[in-house]
């Protein structure tokens, strides 16, 4: 009990709905460590291979073939910064482990065969194992098999190429340390997948803050402030590509007696349920907001007015056939009014509102498009 009640809080996962962006993120971090590093390793090995090692000797050819293999892992890496995988697969992940194994490899040899040494475990091989838990994002299985793997090899290898040499406090070394290089490796993993995981909640909390900012609280549509930033923006597409948009303004008849007469509950029920007839029966590139009170504005882009008549015909007559509660029926009138008509956005407004009126003096639950007006 205590350990699955513990174990999710020492060892972080990500979820599912995470998974994929988590997976590129840490791909793109480890793969920019691998490149700096193997950078670096090239000319750190042809120095070392130059200068350092005698020519002709099994060590000399190490440090070529090192730098060599870093060499085409930095042209690989190279590659990736500039085509950014879309998807995480088996050789992306083969490829973020790549710089770890071939170091821990090149460690192992050198530790067995070059720098053997009872007395001491070689710098380089200190080096590659706390440099691997440092430098890169290895999750907590793959860790524990990395780190597992390179102990057990050098214990099981040592007595083969070192017989007699083995000695218990040697395999304390080697394992004690291993143990602490994962630990090391999955406290970074640790602090990797915590800070993503409060990034995606301060992501979250932010777009919930900003749908509060454009919702309309009681509808759940848009309010009237981002019905105006949507307005302008497909105004000024109009305007640029010389096409057209609709508007449809509609407002609920005799919306004021039913608050009278059932209460502002009800009001605000046949305010939901119409909201949710409008989003649910617009096409997928109209906008529906809240305009104001009891009225909505709907934004249809690329529809002239005979297009919008259509739309708004539908909507009255799914709106006229809909039981709401108590049976209740409700109307509403619908004035529209188009940008080839009036290019300028405050008269096509001001038109479409008042066909919605004449829609109302002439008897409700009508779609008024055509009634012409004078606006001087």
């Amino acid at each position: 009990m205590i350990i699955t009640k513990y174990l999710p809080q020492m060892f972080p996962q990500v979820t599912v709905d995470f998974k994929s962006d988590f997976d590129g993120y840490r791909f793109q971090r480890n793969n920019q460590r691998i490149f700096i590093i193997s950078v670096f390793l090239v000319f750190e090995q042809l120095f070392y291979g130059i200068f350092v090692s005698g020519r002709g000797s099994n060590l000399h050819a190490v440090y070529y073939i090192s730098a060599f293999a870093m060499l085409l892992m930095s042209l690989v890496c190279g590659f990736f910064i500039l085509h950014k995988p879309e998807n995480i697969r088996i050789h992306h992940k083969i490829h973020e482990l790549s710089l770890g194994i071939l170091g821990m490899g090149v460690a192992l040899i050198r530790l067995l065969f070059f720098e053997f040494d009872m007395l001491r475990i070689p710098t380089i091989y200190i080096a590659v194992l706390y440099g691997v838990a440092v430098l890169f994002y290895i999750s907590y299985g793959y860790g524990l098999f990395l780190y597992a793997f390179l102990s057990l090899s050098i214990i099981l290898l040592t007595p083969l190429y070192h017989p007699g040499t083995l000695t218990s406090r040697y395999i304390a070394d080697i394992s004690s340390n291993g143990i602490i290089a994962w630990i090391v490796s999955a406290m970074n993993y640790r602090n990797f997948v915590s800070i993503f995981l409060n990034r995606k909640e301060i992501e979250k909390k932010n777009e919930e803050l900003r749908e509060r900012s454009i919702r309309d609280e009681l509808t759940g549509l848009y309010n009237r402030r981002k019905i105006n930033s949507v307005l302008k923006e497909v105004h000024a597409r109009a305007e640029r590509y010389a096409s057209d948009f609709t508007v449809i303004i509609l407002d609920i008849d005799h919306f004021k007696h039913i608050n009278d007469t059932f209460g502002h509950h009800l009001g605000d029920i046949v305010l939901r349920q119409i909201s949710a007839i409008l989003s649910e029966n617009i096409r997928e590139v109209d906008t529906c907001g809240r305009w104001g009170g009891e009225e909505f504005l709907i934004i249809c882009p690329e529809a002239d007015v005979p297009h919008a008549e259509g739309i708004a015909g539908r909507l009255r007559l799914l709106i006229g056939e809909y039981k709401f509660q108590h049976n209740k029926k409700v109307t509403a009138s619908f004035g529209i009014a188009s940008f080839r008509e009036f290019p300028d956005l405050d008269s096509l407004l001001k038109i479409a509102d008042m066909r919605l009126y004449q829609a109302k003096l002439n008897g409700r639950n009508r779609v008024d498009a055509v009634t012409v007006f004078s606006l001087v």
